[in-house]
Parts: structure tokens; C-alpha cells; sequence
């Protein structure tokens, strides 16, 4: 994140999986390196309006209204297309604890209860028992010099748009004879689980030995599954008529969403390729992820329609009903109750994940100062993904070796942002690699709190590597 996510080309280990699996191999691999606790997070949450500064500039003042110039700069700053917004979580955790704890009684005598003969296995495993993972895992070498690596990703997601229309009645309230689009509501919402399985292998085509020191080529399976939910259709207004002949007196409102969600599964491929110059400065890193992916949400699929339907609604009519229910015409059922949605269908759907070229690379101008720049391009839209190339770039300074500062800016994308980030470690002590308070903040719309549309966050509290 300190780095406008500009990581592509510096990317080792299990954490290569997430960003390209040829790197896995590159520098000649990790024989061993285990994820054994990690404790952070990524959280990033945005909009295409609004800032803390618009709050200051128009509702903190000793005046008790806000003025129609007001108004109207408020009403500017909504893109035509609405107040867009997006939430993205992304935790990064793990845990292993040794084999000889849970070896220990009295914990080896209650797992004996529930797994018969576990006892004789954890006596004779002198390694790690690691639970709990998301996004890390555990990187190794196979037989033919193939490295390897084993990771569980876990994201959450959303994102939506809330119609320019809706704000303009709320700041001017309504005009009669006016049509107000309230209902050109978007959005979706996803979680998504992937169990990984990445390898690469060191490979030099004749044509590239003149000029690489490197060059991997490497894959990975995924097994996905999660949870999806989005807007279908939209539509609807709210219309308000004064002695109009064909509207009469009163307030018409008939919102509708039709929206359709599930639990699915389905299978992903990532390509790779990497290399490194002969001078050993320079490393690049392309990836084409979710190249092959599929995607089914057939498991409690469901579309359904929601709508709110009143005719000639005026204040003397509402005020004289306990419920609102009893002011719509919406169609009630055989009990007299109000029916907000029906079910349309159970049919499965497909939604699969963008596929998302990933170009980086890495230069190292000094042995204390490495340069990186990243180039993304998803082919389409979905998941938190544009179609809009994102470009980004950053710089790494290490005083010390323990001590990495780094600077990053990006553009394109969903927003462009700046980027600032630290850290201490790695911290090497035999078999045993330390990081702590690993932290990148990021800001979208300028560099000043008060004028951010957006604020981005990553972050470990501790990251413990057995190697």
C-alpha cells in the first residue's frame, strides 16, 4: 500500500502467489518459508464526491440553512452518474502453533477424544501445525527444481452508486410536475475464499541470455468459492402534481430493484513470467490472473423483485395511518400484509473475476533506493475492477536494512491516490524472520486529510516467517 500497490516485481515467497507466481522462483526460490503468524489488514473505503472538506465548507457554519449557491456547489460536486462508492477488507492472518503444544497433555488427551491416534502422530511431527491462514501460506521446492507454494486468499467487497436525483430532492426539496429518478440504484457485493496452489521453475531461452541473468515461468490453480449479490435492473420515480389533469393532487413514488444473489464455486488459472537483467539491477514481473476463470452462483441462487408503490400520496393521508404500509398500493397478500419483493426465479448465474494483466518492475538505483512501477489492466469490469488502466509508481528507501520508507503514487484505476507507508524488519535470526508495525496509508483525491475522497490502509502488526 506504501507503495501505491506498485509490488508486482518485489513480491517473494508465499506472497507471490498474489501477485505473480513466477516470481516464486526467481532469485533461485526459498527452499522453506512458512507464513507462521501474521496479525493486519487491508481496508480501503471511497467515494467520487464528497470530502471532509465539504462538510466543513458548507455545515459548520453559525448559520441555521445552507443557501442555494450552497446548494448548488454541493450538487456539482455528484458525478452525473451518482455518489459511487466502494468498501474493500482484506485480512491478513495466520497462526501456527507447535506440534509439541499440541502434543502436551491435557491437550493431547481431548484431541484423542474427537481423533483417535492423534496422539501417535503429533509424538512424531517436529513441525509446525498452521491454522487459521488468510492470504499467506507456505512456500517449498519440489522434485525438478520446481518451487512451490500453498495459500488461502480471502477478500470482502462492495461497491454502488446512489442516484444524483435522490440529493437534489433532499437539498431542494420537490418541484411539482417534476420527475425525480430516485430508483437508479447499482451496486454488488461479494466475498470470495481461494485455496492456491502455485508453482516455478527457472527457465533461459537461448534469445533472452545475452541480456537476463533470469528468467521464470510459473502458475497457479485456484479453487474459489464465496458469496455474490448485485443490482440487476432499476428504475422508478417520484413525482409530485398540483392541480395537474392528467396527475391530480398528491405524490406518486414507485421505486424498483430487481437483484439476484448466491453462493457459488468454480477454478482459476494465473500465468507468469520473470526475469532479471544480467547487471542484476533490474527485475520485471508480468502475470495475467484469472486468465482462465469460471464462476457459478447456483447454490441458494435467487432473483428477486423489490418495489414500493404509492399513488396520491399527501401529507392529511399519511399522517392519519399507524403504518406506513397503509398508504401504499402495494399488493397485499392473503393475510392483508403488505408484499414488498417476490421471488422471480432460482436460477443459477455466472459472475466471474476480471482477468487483470499485471506488468511490474523493480530497480534498484542504489543498494539503499529501489525504484518500482506497476501497469494494470483488467479486461472487464466487476469486483472492485475497472476497465481503465492503472498506473502507479513508488520508491523504497532503507537508511537501514531494518528500516524500509517508501512513497507511492497511482492514476487510473478506479481513483487515482498517494501513498506513503514504513516499517521495521526484517529482523533474521536463524530459521526465523521478524517484521513489525508494517503499515502503508494511501488517500484518493490529494495529498491533505481534508481534501481526501477516500482512505486506504494496510497493515501488520507482527509477521513471524520460519525459513
Amino acid at each position: 500500500m506504501g507503495l501505491a500497490q506498485s509490488y508486482t516485481a518485489l513480491a517473494r515467497g508465499p506472497e507471490a502467489a498474489f501477485w505473480n507466481p513466477a516470481n516464486l522462483a526467481l532469485g533461485g526460490g526459498v527452499k522453506f518459508s512458512w507464513d507462521a503468524f501474521s496479525l493486519g489488514l487491508t481496508f480501503i473505503v471511497e467515494n467520487n464526491s464528497f470530502s471532509p472538506q465539504t462538510y466543513n465548507d458548507y455545515f459548520t457554519t453559525n448559520s441555521d440553512f445552507i443557501s442555494t449557491d450552497d446548494k448548488a456547489a454541493l450538487l456539482s460536486d455528484i458525478d452525473d452518474n451518482g455518489l459511487r462508492f466502494n468498501v474493500d477488507a482484506v485480512p491478513h492472518t495466520a497462526l501456527s502453533l507447535p506440534a509439541w503444544v499440541l502434543g502436551k497433555k491435557p491437550i493431547k488427551t481431548q484431541l484423542e477424544k474427537f481423533m483417535p491416534g492423534v496422539g501417535t502422530y503429533l509424538d512424531k511431527v517436529p513441525t509446525a501445525v498452521f491454522i487459521l491462514p488468510t492470504n499467506k501460506g507456505v512456500a517449498f521446492k519440489m522434485p525438478w527444481d520446481i518451487h512451490s507454494a500453498v495459500t488461502l486468499g480471502v477478500q470482502f467487497g462492495n461497491e454502488g452508486a446512489v442516484p444524483k436525483d435522490l440529493f437534489d430532492f433532499m437539498l431542494y426539496g420537490n418541484e411539482f410536475n417534476r420527475v425525480y429518478n430516485i430508483a437508479d440504484w447499482d451496486g454488488s457485493g461479494w466475498f470470495l475464499g481461494s485455496l492456491n496452489w502455485s508453482g516455478a521453475k527457472a527457465w533461459m531461452p537461448p534469445q533472452f541470455k545475452p541480456y537476463l541473468s533470469e528468467f521464470t515461468v510459473g502458475a497457479t490453480l485456484k479453487l474459489m468459492g464465496g458469496a455474490y449479490g448485485e443490482v440487476l435492473e432499476s428504475d422508478g420515480s417520484l413525482v409530485s402534481y398540483f392541480n395537474d389533469p392528467v396527475g391530480g393532487t398528491g405524490t406518486d413514488i414507485n421505486p424498483e430493484l430487481i437483484a439476484q444473489h448466491g453462493l457459488g464455486f468454480g477454478f482459476g488459472l494465473d500465468l507468469g513470467v520473470a526475469g532479471v537483467t544480467r547487471d542484476r539491477k533490474t527485475t520485471f514481473s508480468v502475470g495475467l490472473l484469472n486468465l482462465l476463470d469460471t464462476m457459478s452462483w447456483s447454490y441458494e441462487s435467487q432473483q428477486r423483485r423489490f418495489f414500493f408503490i404509492a399513488n396520491e400520496l399527501t401529507l392529511p393521508k399519511f399522517l392519519d395511518k399507524e403504518d406506513i404500509s397503509e398508504v401504499l398500493d402495494n399488493p397485499k397478500d392473503m393475510n392483508g400484509k403488505v408484499i414488498w419483493h417476490e421471488k422471480l426465479s432460482e436460477n443459477s448465474f455466472s459472475r466471474s473475476l476480471p482477468a487483470l494483466l499485471r506488468v511490474g518492475a523493480a530497480h534498484q538505483l542504489m543498494p539503499e533506493l529501489t525504484l518500482v512501477g506497476n501497469w494494470d489492466q483488467a479486461f472487464s469490469e466487476g469486483f472492485g475492477r475497472r476497465t481503465t488502466p492503472r498506473i502507479s509508481g513508488g520508491a523504497e528507501y532503507r537508511p537501514t536494512p531494518w528500516l524500509p520508507l517508501r512513497l507511492g503514487v497511482s492514476v487510473g484505476g478506479r481513483a487515482s491516490s498517494s501513498n506513503i507507508g514504513f516499517g521495521f524488519g526484517p529482523f533474521n535470526f536463524p530459521h526465523v524472520e521478524l517484521r513489525f508495525l508494517n503499515f502503508g496509508v494511501g488517500t484518493r483525491g490529494g495529498l491533505l486529510p481534508m481534501g481526501l475522497k477516500g482512505f486506504y490502509l494496510s497493515g501488520t502488526v507482527l509477521e513471524v516467517k520460519m525459513n
